[in-house]
């Protein structure tokens, strides 16, 4: 069946970057005495590797999928960002330690970083590619449980499980290794 426009489709629908907390977050705690602040609390999520993603991109587009569905790509186990932040310290050695905070407490937790609220005050120098108002809405979505989606698209489409954060965490070694501070730096 194809749509009214004479087309087929398949829509993904990706959840977080697991990357985005193993790069991103782990920078942002390098550059405040190892202080990992969210506000998205004890929020559970599931986040999808990028490698995932774009496995089940290819896949759909050599025709894996079936025409006109969704998929939703996501892990498979909730994971929450102290459970991240404690495999992160525990891997590194290094004392990360998770900081839950509110709205406010993490917005003023990024100004302190240089971090612009709005993308109208962004300057090149700060730390991350993201302005605040995002960052808080993101993780408070998390929080709220708008990301704690479970889906199996990923291992319909690929064969396989998708990954969890254990199975990437030390390809981001680096980060706390050469004590990455700056958007730039990530690889």
């Amino acid at each position: 069946m194809s749509c009214r426009l004479g087309f087929t489709y398949n829509v993904m629908r990706n959840n977080l970057y697991m990357e985005n907390y193993l790069t991103n977050s782990v920078m942002l705690a390098n550059l405040s005495d190892f202080v990992w602040g969210t506000n998205a609390k004890e929020g559970r999520f599931t986040p999808i590797a990028k490698d995932d993603s774009a496995a089940c991109a290819a896949a759909l587009l050599l025709g894996k999928g079936t025409d006109n569905t969704d998929y939703d790509l996501t892990s498979e186990h909730p994971i929450n960002q102290r459970e991240i932040c404690a495999m992160v310290a525990e891997r590194s050695g290094k004392p990360y330690k998770f900081v839950p905070m509110n709205d406010e407490e993490f917005y003023a937790y990024l100004d302190n970083l240089g971090i612009s609220r709005g993308t109208e005050g962004y300057k090149s120098t700060a730390p991350v590619l993201w302005c605040s108002n995002d960052m808080v809405t993101n993780e408070g979505g998390i929080a709220n449980g708008q990301m704690g989606v479970i889906s199996h698209d990923v291992e319909k489409l690929l064969g396989r499980k998708p990954l969890e954060v254990k199975d990437i965490i030390d390809k981001y070694s680096y980060m706390w290794e050469e004590n990455v501070k700056s958007w730039s730096q990530i690889r």
